[in-house]
């Protein structure tokens, strides 16, 4: 199991709200894939929307803290690094390295910290 905090970002949502890693999960989980080769939207596939939803429902579950299992860790972390982003901000480089180096917990300690 792979363990992210929900930080919130200096990036400005609207008014005075701050984006929260929470955004940018939700931001990556609905970006359209696209065709390497003409970079056109090809849609989702019914198994991208599975894994795209197991992810989901982690997030939609979490309490301050994403607990994914280790496979949707795997999928979440090829759609940030795949995703084009269209903002360029150090909190945006920390989320992805933050995807990308996510803590390792066994399942048990993980429902013990609950």
């Amino acid at each position: 199991m792979k363990v992210l905090k929900n930080v919130t970002t200096e990036i400005k949502k609207s008014g005075d709200d701050l984006l929260e890693y929470e955004d940018l999960i939700r931001t990556c989980l609905n970006d359209v894939p696209t065709n390497p080769a003409t970079g056109m939207p090809t849609g989702f596939t019914r198994q991208e929307m599975k894994n795209r939803d197991r992810i989901e429902q982690a997030v939609d579950a979490s309490n301050g803290e994403f607990r994914f299992e280790d496979a949707d860790a795997e999928n979440l972390k090829q759609l940030v690094l795949g995703m084009r982003w269209m903002v360029r901000h150090k909190d945006v480089l920390k989320f992805i390295d933050d995807v990308e180096n996510m803590e390792t917990v066994n399942e048990q300690s993980a429902s013990t910290q609950e």
